[in-house]
C-alpha cells in the first residue's frame, strides 16, 4: 500500500491501493446553474476505493461553472466513462466534467 498526504493523486493519509487510476483532469462539459465559487462536488460513477471531487474555481453568469480544480484526485479501479454528473453539498444543478484519468504506478 501507498501513503501519502495533502496532494494528488495522495489527498489523504488513508492507505491507497498498490495499483490505481485517478482523476488527471476535469473540464467542464456543462456548466449547471446555481454554484458558486469554492463549492466542492463529487464526480459520480466508476468503482472507487475514495471518489473524486472537484472544486469550482471560476463561474459565469447565474453560477454557471466556468473552471474548476481536483480537490481530491480519488482512487479508481474502474473508471466512469463518458461526461459523468455530480453531487454536492451546494444549491447548484446540472453541472457536468469529462473526467480523464492517469495510472499509479
Amino acid at each position: 500500500m501507498k501513503t501519502g498526504i495533502g496532494s494528488a493523486p495522495f489527498a489523504g493519509p488513508e492507505q491507497a491501493p498498490d495499483s490505481y487510476s485517478f482523476v488527471d483532469s476535469a473540464p467542464v462539459t456543462a456548466g449547471g446553474t446555481g454554484y458558486k465559487v469554492g463549492d466542492v462536488v463529487q464526480i459520480l460513477g466508476g468503482t472507487f476505493s475514495k471518489r473524486a471531487s472537484i472544486r469550482v474555481a471560476t463561474i459565469t453568469g447565474a453560477g454557471v461553472v466556468a473552471t474548476v480544480t481536483i480537490a481530491d484526485a480519488g482512487w479508481y479501479s474502474a473508471t466512469p466513462a463518458g461526461a459523468r454528473p455530480t453531487a454536492g453539498y451546494t444549491r447548484g444543478s446540472g453541472f457536468t466534467t469529462t473526467t480523464t484519468y492517469d495510472t499509479f504506478p
